[in-house]
């Protein structure tokens, strides 16, 4: 399983050396003494879990700061760590399942809390699953599987409607409340058929050109601050090579540029990507981003 990101943020330099010994060895920690660091940070780029101090400085307390980074960041988890035996209303009221709160005298309960937040993570998405166990799943609201990236294996030859699929397929996740995984280079049965055309269509076959090819598609579609919440990377499946793009939601809508002038909003339902009409954009931004 792949090494988390966590944002911690404690205006203690005692308790972030605590925190270090305890999860140092098992997560990628990016550790922060104010608000202000950790918002910068979320914008910059993702992070699987947030660890924030319920005392902040400025008088700003951690559950307020968690609502502000789920507006960076929406499918953000936290633990907010109090020192007293009570906790404010305001946990109860947004903890809802979304993250956790325990108690800084017990370290012990800190890597239950962990623990516990990760396993809700796979459970609601599989950005964090190997891509092995996501063949074993069907397409569906979290998860799309497509062949080739740019190869139309029917007529033989790199197509852009091909690419336009790709691109349609990962802003749907974008505009999802959830995100989703893409994997490519997979069949409709869930057969892993490897990338070699998409890697013929370059100069230099590979991972690497893939790769830049992929990012470049994505980002000239949509605008540029999204490259955070969109993570590529390879995996070897049966001698193939499966492209798994994760995609977190992103905190505004996103559009894909169609034409010199049109701009289509489309989003996953189902098992299916597809464009929303004005009046179903309305109603859904409303909720999504209220």
């Amino acid at each position: 399983m792949d090494r988390r990101r966590i944002l911690v943020v404690d205006d203690s330099a005692s308790w972030l050396q605590t925190i270090r010994l305890i999860l140092g060895g098992q997560h990628d920690l990016e550790c922060v003494t104010s608000a202000t660091e950790a918002l910068a940070r979320v914008r910059a780029e993702r992070f699987h879990l947030a660890i924030l101090d319920q005392k902040l400085p400025g008088g700003r307390s951690g559950v307020e700061l968690f609502s502000e980074l789920r507006g960076l960041q929406p499918d953000l988890r936290a633990i907010v760590l109090t020192a007293h035996a009570a906790v404010d209303d305001a946990v109860n009221s947004i903890k809802s399942g979304l993250y956790d709160y325990i108690s800084k005298t017990d370290a012990g309960d800190l890597r239950k809390a962990l623990r516990s937040c990760v396993e809700q993570a796979l459970q609601t998405a599989p950005s964090d699953i190997d891509v092995a166990t996501l063949l074993k799943r069907d397409e569906g609201e979290v998860l799309e599987f497509k062949s080739s990236a740019r190869w139309d294996m029917r007529a033989a030859r790199a197509s852009h409607d091909i690419e336009a699929m790709i691109v349609k397929a990962v802003a749907g996740f974008l505009n999802s409340d959830r995100g989703g995984v893409l994997l490519i280079g997979v069949d409709d049965n869930r057969n892993a058929i490897g990338l070699e055309h998409d890697y013929r269509t370059f100069k230099k076959a590979g991972r690497d050109s893939f790769a830049n090819f992929l990012r470049t598609l994505l980002l000239d579609a949509y605008e540029k601050d999204v490259s955070r919440l969109i993570e590529i990377d390879f995996h070897d499946i049966e001698a193939k090579d499966v492209c798994r793009v994760r995609v977190a939601p992103s905190p505004r809508p996103v559009f894909v540029k169609e034409g010199s002038t049109n701009e289509v909003f489309y989003l996953r339902m189902g098992n299916s990507t597809r464009p929303l009409k004005p009046r179903e954009f309305y109603e859904y931004s409303k909720v999504r981003w209220k």
